[in-house]
């Protein structure tokens, strides 16, 4: 049992050995009493096979604490070890710092590398750069440039580099992958192969277990097998969205921006290579005097404040006369009206409006022809009996004038 004076006695030494440094050297590292001046180790077999070279060459300025620590360093320089086990292996690597038991321990040459945690970056590796904070965080060494804080935080990445994992168990399983960010407990924490990825919040990116890529995750679990997705929020917590720099932004060009059901966002495509099944619309649009156009107001739970009179449709006339014009809810009751297809219809009516008026303008134009030569026959006519009355009239007179004898 350790004992409190053991345990100051131990504190004591440990504090004097950082204090005194060189002073202190050959009491406390008489297991390997050439290290340099600029060297300082505490413990059994720590800083074993120090190649001690002064100020800035080999193996200068390095500090062990504890069995094994440096055990096997020879040139490297400037790396701190505290812990049972901490970079027992490394050999040529600077710039090294590792506190925890078996911390950095199969690390060789790689520099420049942090581990705060028991476990953390043990693995095999000789590779620049690393972070791990946490038991286990970032344990199998991996590619460099990766950061790691939390427990088994990226404990299983043996090849990625420039990854960052903050929380427990994220990016857990993550072994080739590169380039990922991971923020909040167990984030991304199944992702096997995939790269490029951005979860933000608990569980975020969970869903993921293969080598999904180049998604967006924020406060959503993901959906497995996708790659090159946005998806912010978890459905069923989420009642509004309020995004800044869109209201009161004017863009000349572009097109309308949709939402399903599932709370997709996409823009509607009216080119032929989209399309399928194209008819004219003929009479489908005759639907529309059917509907009933009406003015309203929103409910109060609904109405932003301002009371605006709006102008529409109502849902459930329009589904009770085509279905196919109203978008329905999770519930499957209507939910709103599907203005554009309404927009298309009106232009089919219009169409046909005007069709019917062009035919029967020509019709009246036709018959406006028949009734001048009509009207010619007719006056024509009219010449013809006022020349035969006028015959007739003096036929008449003559007769009168032989009666009169």
């Amino acid at each position: 049992m350790v004992t409190r004076a053991a345990g100051f006695r131990f504190t004591f030494t440990l504090t004097a050995a950082l204090i005194m440094g060189s002073a202190v050297q050959a009491q406390v590292c008489a297991n390997n009493p050439t290290v340099g001046a600029g060297d300082t180790c505490f413990g059994d077999s720590s800083m074993l096979a120090m190649i001690p070279g002064g100020c800035c060459g080999t193996a200068s300025a390095d500090t062990a604490f504890g069995y094994g620590t440096l055990r096997h360093n020879t040139t490297g320089a400037e790396n701190t070890a505290i812990g049972s086990g901490a970079q027992y292996w490394t050999t040529t690597g600077n710039y090294n710092t590792s506190v925890g038991y078996t911390s950095m321990m199969n690390n060789r040459t790689g520099e420049r590398n942090t581990a705060v945690g028991a476990i953390s970056l043990t693995g095999p590796m000789a590779s620049n750069d690393n972070t791990a904070v946490g038991y286990m965080a970032l344990s199998m060494g991996g590619n460099s440039e990766n950061t790691a804080v939390g427990s088994i935080a990226l404990p299983n990445n043996t090849s990625g580099s420039l990854n960052s994992a903050f929380g427990w168990g994220a990016l857990y399983a993550s072994g080739s992958g590169s380039s990922n960010t991971a923020i909040g407990g167990n984030a991304l924490s199944g992702l096997g192969s995939g790269s490029s990825n951005l979860a933000l919040g608990v569980n975020a990116g969970q869903s993921y277990a293969a080598g999904e890529s180049n998604n967006v995750l924020l406060a959503n679990v993901g959906v497995y097998g996708e790659s090159g997705v946005i998806r912010i929020g978890t459905p069923g917590t989420i009642a509004k969205a309020f995004v800044a720099g869109i209201y009161g932004a004017t863009t000349a060009s572009g097109t309308w921006v949709m939402v399903n059901n599932a709370g997709q966002l996409g823009t509607t495509t009216s080119s032929l290579r989209f399309k399928e099944e194209v008819a004219d619309m003929g009479a489908s649009s005759s639907d529309l005097m059917r509907l009933r156009p009406v003015t309203f107001r929103y409910k109060a739970p609904y109405d932003d404040g301002q009371r605006v009179l709006q102008y529409g449709l109502i849902a459930e006339e329009v589904a009770a006369v085509n279905p196919g014009l109203v978008q329905f809810g999770d519930d499957g009751k209507p939910l709103a009206v599907r203005y554009h297809f309404v927009d298309a219809m009106l232009l089919n009516e219009v169409q046909q409006q005007h069709s019917s008026l062009e035919s029967q303008s020509a019709r009246l134009a036709a018959q406006a022809v028949r009734i001048e030569a009509q009207a010619a026959e007719i006056a024509e006519q009219k010449g013809k009996i006022a020349s035969q009355e006028a015959a007739l009239a003096e036929l008449a007179a003559r007769l009168a004038k032989l009666e009169a004898r």
